[in-house]
């Protein structure tokens, strides 16, 4: 390839001839609007209901949302969405009207001004948000969870119950913090986790990303976009782990003394 056909920034093109750096920007973006809202609802909804079991151990709340977490962790990614969409496409055809789009990212030729538009955008989110959202959530549960009741009767939370704290008073304000670090540590791993699940996600979904480029990229061996692809999960590894380190830094006084 002649040094004039390749882009400023030098990622060349791919057999089609477009170039990498175009068809990468545009893809990122909406690989990240896809899973940044569910990377927020899976790190929250996992942390609360891992805190919420913790504290009602064996009871049968607990015993319901456990399993329910323990199966979605062994049920591969790609056929967890796949029931997600069956079950909204049967949702449609019960109601006898679309309510849920289970394909694309938008609606194709839509009119209207900014708000129609904006809409139409959040209806083509709900399902696959959903769905990588109740997959994802299942592992923090188990792990708040399992590292919240390794702390509930240690030594530093029966003195903090002796000097008067109620057991909830005494978990949310000491053991909760201190079985959050090595939670907050896995976020290193579970972010490139949700996106290497959300590159199956977007092919069921049709939504045109970053993970269903890279599939294409190696079916078609096109070298330049796998090497992009995997650039940027790289990248995500490294973000990452940045921000594993920042939660530490947040729940553990002690990294910030050092």
């Amino acid at each position: 390839m002649a040094h004039g056909d390749r882009h400023p920034l030098g990622l060349g093109r791919s057999p089609s001839g477009a170039f990498i750096n175009a068809e990468f920007g545009d893809r990122v973006w909406i690989s990240t609007r896809l899973f940044l809202a569910s990377i927020i609802l899976t790190l929250i909804i996992g942390i609360a209901l891992g805190v919420y079991t913790a504290a009602r151990q064996y009871k049968a709340s607990d015993r319901v949302i456990t399993s329910y977490s323990y199966l979605v962790y062994i049920v591969p990614a790609p056929i967890a969405y796949f029931l997600v969409q069956l079950g909204a496409i049967n949702i449609n055809e019960t109601v006898g009207e679309r309510i849920f789009f289970v394909t694309g990212i938008s609606t194709p030729g839509l009119e209207g001004d900014g708000w129609a538009q904006f809409v139409d955008m959040l209806a083509h989110y709900a399902v696959p948000t959903f769905a990588i959202t109740i997959v994802g959530w299942g592992a923090y549960q188990i792990a708040q969870r399992q590292y919240l009741l390794d702390n509930v009767n240690a030594d530093f939370v029966r003195t903090a119950r002796a000097k008067g704290l109620t057991r909830n008073q005494a978990i949310s304000r000491h053991a909760l913090r201190v079985s959050f670090i090595p939670v907050a540590q896995s976020i290193a791993f579970t972010i490139p986790a949700i996106f290497a699940g959300g590159f199956f996600a977007e092919k069921i979904f049709a939504w045109h990303g970053v993970g269903s480029w890279s599939i294409d990229a190696i079916a078609l061996q096109d070298v330049n976009a796998a090497t992009a692809t995997l650039a940027y999960g790289s990248v995500i590894f490294a973000i990452g782990a940045i921000l594993a380190d920042f939660a530490t830094t947040l729940v553990d006084p002690r990294v910030r003394v050092q």
